[in-house]
């Protein structure tokens, strides 16, 4: 299933969170070992607070009674239909 836009929305936010703490610790992007561990931290951090998020969100849904699989209700039929279909 893939994320919802809120949810990149939310994951964009905190990527952009993490960039400014980078650039408030002086960190400057250059080719080197220290820019590209840098940037791997950055990825890594922001993969553990989303799978965290994430892990926070679906104990809200069971704690709010979803069990994995929405409730199947049937419906009756249509208004327009019911003089069409047999009864039962």
């Amino acid at each position: 299933m893939w994320p919802s836009s809120a949810y990149l929305a939310l994951i964009q936010d905190e990527f952009s969170r993490l960039q400014e703490s980078m650039r408030a610790r002086a960190f400057i992007p250059r080719s080197n070992r220290h820019t590209w561990r840098s940037y791997g931290y950055l990825l890594g951090m922001l993969l553990i607070r989303a799978m965290e998020r994430a892990d926070r969100v679906e104990e809200a849904m069971r704690l709010r009674g979803y069990s994995g699989r929405f409730p199947q209700t049937p419906l009756p039929p249509p208004p327009f239909l019911t003089g069409l279909l047999p009864a039962g």
